[in-house]
């Protein structure tokens, strides 16, 4: 299982395009954009994720690996760090999705 089935779909394809390619500068190249990419995209995503489930998202995080080596350790989002830094915009918002359930 993965959390991001797709990400992790997504960068198999980047690998193997690239070792299809048999181009080693390329490979490293690519592999570093895709990884950056990855990893910044997983870790916005993540943030969202813990903000809008809470401790129900974070159970799950701890069951679910990411499916991209190195990702795991650069995600370190807690629901009550985001909600200590909650604006009044984001507490308006969790307000109107609370009441939607």
């Amino acid at each position: 299982y993965s959390r991001h089935p797709g990400y992790m779909g997504w960068w198999l394809f980047c690998i193997g395009n690239q070792m299809s390619l048999q181009n080693p500068i390329s490979f490293i190249t690519y592999n570093l954009a895709s990884y950056t990419f990855f990893s910044e995209r997983i870790y916005e995503e993540e943030k969202f994720l813990v903000y809008f489930f809470g401790e129900e998202y974070i159970q799950y995080k701890k069951q679910t690996p990411v499916g991209i080596p190195f990702i795991e350790w650069i995600i370190p989002v807690s629901y009550t760090h985001l909600r200590a830094h909650e604006t009044g915009r984001n507490l308006v918002c969790r307000l109107l999705l609370e009441k939607k359930k």
